[in-house]
């Protein structure tokens, strides 16, 4: 009859031998119970609110922002966003900045961008503009509007009435094509067949317009080695969607992705909050 009794002895001499099995035992437990904590407690796409930026801004007044912001909504009782990410790219680095253009840039909410960044951005078709009227379809709804104007959204046999997310005489200056600008960007940029309708448009909010030095120190512009007393313009735009995909790029009402309600619009909410409080951001 086999002795299966457990003795001191016994165990003892099982732990000398077979010690780094509980070792290994334990660190794998401890591994995966932080791997779904942190899978768990990892924020969502609806609940991050992207920001690409291709200017240095100051990582002071970028975490006073997230927290105001949050802060702002919770009072609001709007606990939807857990995350303000500002990330930045550089424009000028072109071995990476039209990789990231092309693949991951549409899951990203608001895009906070130099002059010659912003202009190539939305002549390229890369931003909302806020005074076209669209016309479009997302996961079978009928969406016909503008940012200015509001949206009809037609769901099936539901109505849905949405107001604009933006006043246009709420902000002193926009992002617009001027003459000059349009016949070079028709010239330089021919490839991508640039519409006139585009080219007459608003696609961003002028930053200069609201304060000088808002999130970051404005730099002034340089002609043969003097300052000029001018300052390159800054803008914030809003990220033109990828409607065939479902992920990121949400917080933008109709212009969410697919798996995200369009309820969310925390993206016009932060720039009407930015404009609101511009005083607090400026360095």
């Amino acid at each position: 009859m086999m002795d299966n009794e457990i003795t001191r002895e016994r165990l003892n001499n099982h732990l000398e031998y077979d010690w780094f099995k509980y070792i290994l035992f334990i660190l794998a437990a401890v591994f995966l119970w932080v791997f779904i904590y942190s899978m768990l407690d990892k924020a969502k796409d609806y609940q991050k609110l992207d920001i690409f930026v291709t200017v240095p801004i100051s990582n002071e007044k970028a975490q006073e922002f997230e927290t105001d912001f949050i802060e702002y909504l919770n009072a609001l009782d709007d606990k939807t966003v857990k995350e303000v990410n500002f990330i930045y790219h550089d424009y000028y680095d072109q071995n990476t900045i039209y990789a990231i253009l092309a693949t991951s840039f549409t899951t990203y909410d608001l895009v906070l961008a130099q002059e010659d960044a912003f202009r190539y951005l939305a002549a390229s078709g890369r931003l909302v503009c806020f005074d076209f009227e669209y016309d479009f379809v997302s996961d079978r709804r009928q969406i016909k509007g503008s940012v200015f104007d509001g949206f009809e959204v037609k769901d099936g046999n539901e109505q849905i009435t949405i107001n604009p997310y933006l006043n246009s005489g709420d902000f002193p200056a926009y992002y617009i094509f001027d003459q000059t600008q349009k016949d070079k960007l028709s010239q330089k940029y021919e490839e991508i067949e640039i519409s006139d309708q585009i080219l007459d448009k608003k696609f961003g909010i002028e930053l200069n317009a609201l304060g000088h030095d808002i999130l970051l120190d404005y730099a002034e512009i340089i002609e043969d080695g003097q300052p000029t007393g001018d300052y390159i313009k800054y803008y914030m735009g809003v990220i033109n969607p990828n409607l065939s995909k479902s992920a990121g790029g949400g917080n933008k009402g109709v212009f969410n992705a697919l798996t995200q309600p369009i309820e969310f619009k925390h993206a016009w909410d932060a720039i009407i909050f930015l404009k609101d409080n511009k005083e607090a951001y400026a360095l």
